[in-house]
């Protein structure tokens, strides 16, 4: 009989009859289909990763990543860890992948965009603006653009329609239910959401923040005036708590859990409940960079200079990719 399950076209994860928003990636998803809403378009990664350098992205059951093994070059493998290719020579970063294609912030040429299919051919370059921090949302790639003061910019997904979307130092994009979120640093890092096509800014908290993220409406941050511990805050505004105690950095929400490198235990990979329940160390490596892939996190090792590894959300089988 074929399985009837319902899973999020995004991860391909298993879903429950009543989730309306998938806790493994965070997109919402149909009540009646299981996949993503008229309102939310596909991204090409998760947010979390993208704030991460972007080093990791799943996609048809394939993980797009950089190989710290050949000078951080596209390499494509399945989930479990086989059949590693080489999709090309570029330095790569802010992966994306979406409609049939890899996008990415090309290191080999000053950090354009760039995209080309799946398999590494039509390469082709996008824009001629130094970015970061690239996500594709829809039929849009949202950037920092640092060649013009760091602002905020969008561009289509086949490189038209470039347009500024405000006048801040914008970092930590995020896009989601029609508006971008991002670290102000124009305003003392808060964070500040503005709609895709750049009108109604609003501010959302007075703390100095970094490495946020999204779930299920929250907002989840490094408190830099608290000890860089970590906060949440309606994506209202409202609601503002602190969830942990812990120094904490390169922050990832996934699966209704909280990743971060934990700076009060030698910056080591921890995780615990979106609601800060739950503690747990998952390894004794100095971490960098936390993406997820489905089941797994890859991270940048700085225990073994600086090499890609991987180990499953519940910390065990480490291995370097």
């Amino acid at each position: 009989m074929e399985n009837t399950a319902k899973t999020c076209r995004k991860c391909g994860k298993e879903l429950s009859e009543d989730w309306k928003v998938c806790p493994f990636c965070t997109e919402p998803v149909s009540v009646s289909e299981g996949t993503l809403t008229d309102a939310e378009p596909e991204c090409g990664n998760t947010h979390g990763n993208i704030d991460n350098n972007g080093i990791a992205a799943l996609n048809d059951g394939w993980v797009y990543y950089q190989n710290s093994n050949d000078e951080n070059k596209l390499y494509k493998m399945q989930k479990d860890g086989e059949h590693k290719q080489k999709v090309n020579d570029a330095i790569s970063f802010s992966i994306n992948v979406a409609h049939g294609c890899i996008y990415f912030a090309n290191g080999n040429d000053d950090s354009k965009i760039y995209k080309m299919r799946t398999d590494g051919t039509q390469l082709q370059k996008l824009n001629d603006d130094k970015s970061i921090f690239v996500i594709v949302s829809g039929d849009y790639i949202y950037y920092q653009n640092l060649s013009d003061a760091k602002n905020l910019y969008r561009i289509r997904t086949d490189g038209t329609e470039r347009q500024k979307l405000n006048d801040d130092e914008s970092r930590f994009i995020y896009v989601s239910g029609g508006w971008v979120y991002y670290q102000n640093r124009s305003d003392g890092d808060k964070i500040y959401k503005v709609q895709t096509n750049g009108t109604q800014k609003q501010k959302l908290n007075n703390d100095k923040s970094s490495c946020f993220n999204i779930s299920v409406n929250w907002v989840y941050y490094r408190n830099i005036d608290d000890g860089d511990k970590i906060y949440k805050v309606h994506i209202d505004g409202t609601g503002r708590q602190k969830i942990n105690d812990d120094q904490s950095d390169f922050i990832n929400t996934s699966g209704g859990w909280v990743y971060y490198s934990n700076g009060s235990d030698d910056r080591k990979l921890y995780r615990m409940r979106i609601d800060g329940a739950d503690r747990q160390k998952l390894n004794d490596d100095i971490t960098y960079f936390i993406n997820t892939a489905g089941n797994w996190i890859y991270y940048v090792n700085a225990s073994d200079y600086g090499k890609l590894y991987r180990v499953r959300t519940n910390g065990t089988d480490r291995q370097i990719v």
